[in-house]
């Protein structure tokens, strides 16, 4: 499996970063860079999704597979060339245009698609799914309930929902990082890097510059109480809730207590997400999932690694609270 990925990323990755087509959004370079930098980038891409596969005890052969938050579509493209006929999903418009114009100049016999939808409304039929897998994407989710109860419904009976996450929340260190990431895009200061993230303009100061806009006539002392109220809001919703308490006064919270991720006031996604693995698997089984969950420590750069990862995976309830990353396999009853 792995060698035929790999063969089939080295084909085509390279040749993007060569030709860098006009349809295709600038982030994808930035994102996807280290796929160019050596061929064992590519080889440790093709490894990573060949474990989670081997780990979800599932064949993507002539199987129906849905990856939910699918980005560029780089990891759909490589399903679809594994055999499967791959369906993504993603709200994020110039993300899921450009997997398009990839998908139709770089590899077109191939049965892939990417959908413009929300996970919390999945635009497939009942029981027409045979996996869905979710890759570093549910800390993105809004309503990750939602998306659980969708997976529920589009999985036919034996069909499985893998989610893999590098924010989990039962690691006390990671939640710590991860909730200083959330007041750092809230409150900034911006232009800097924080535990792998990027702050450019803070949230707060976004919605401000939003309110100040749409109501020009408010005072500075206003506008920055308005942003602040209206933590968790993104979109026209922003300026609503600004209108509302200046006509009603006392409808708007006061400061973020941080105890759930600020929003992005223009994309409306969460930047990182804390993923609790007992509240996921509650999620799931009340959706008709039997669930399996599993400490992640690495294992896609080599042999080794991945022979340490399965002894620690092995010691799940012991190991769980130490890994930064989870991963979950659902099986749908």
């Amino acid at each position: 499996m792995v060698p035929t990925l790999r063969a089939f990323l080295d084909d085509w990755i390279p040749r993007v970063f060569a030709e860098r087509p006009d349809d295709v959004a600038p982030w994808f370079y930035e994102y996807f860079g280290d796929l160019t930098a050596t061929d064992a980038e590519r080889k440790r891409y093709a490894r990573a999704l060949a474990l989670d596969l081997e780990l979800a005890r599932f064949d993507p052969r002539g199987r129906v597979v849905v990856d939910a938050g699918s980005g560029f579509g780089v990891t759909l493209a490589s399903l679809a060339a594994l055999g499967a006929r791959a369906v993504g999903l993603e709200a994020f418009r110039p993300m899921a245009l450009s997997a398009g114009a990839l998908a139709r100049r770089y590899f077109p016999e191939l049965p892939v698609s990417t959908l413009r939808a929300d996970v919390r409304a999945i635009p497939l039929a009942n029981a027409s799914v045979d996996f869905v897998y979710c890759n570093e994407a549910l800390s993105h989710f809004l309503e990750p309930h939602r998306f659980v109860a969708e997976a529920g419904r589009v999985i036919r009976r034996g069909g499985k929902l893998m989610v893999c996450d590098g924010n989990n929340g039962a690691n006390p260190r990671t939640a710590a990082d991860v909730r200083e990431v959330w007041r750092a895009f809230e409150e900034g200061p911006g232009h800097r890097t924080l535990h792998g993230h990027r702050i450019e303009v803070p949230y707060r100061q976004r919605r401000a510059e939003r309110i100040a806009e749409a109501l020009p006539d408010l005072g500075s002392a206003v506008v920055q109480r308005l942003a602040t109220g209206t933590f968790g809001l993104h979109g026209e919703a922003v300026v609503e809730a600004a209108r509302t308490e200046l006509a009603n006064p006392g409808t708007l919270p006061g400061p973020p207590a941080y105890d759930h991720c600020p929003v992005d006031p223009d994309k409306g996604d969460h930047i990182e997400n804390l993923v609790y693995p007992d509240v996921l698997r509650q999620e799931m089984e009340e959706v008709g999932f039997s669930v399996r969950v599993y400490a992640h420590f690495g294992g896609a750069k080599g042999t080794l690694v991945s022979a340490a990862n399965r002894v620690l995976r092995a010691f799940t309830p012991l190991t769980l609270s130490r890994a930064r990353s989870v991963k979950v396999v659902a099986t749908r009853r």
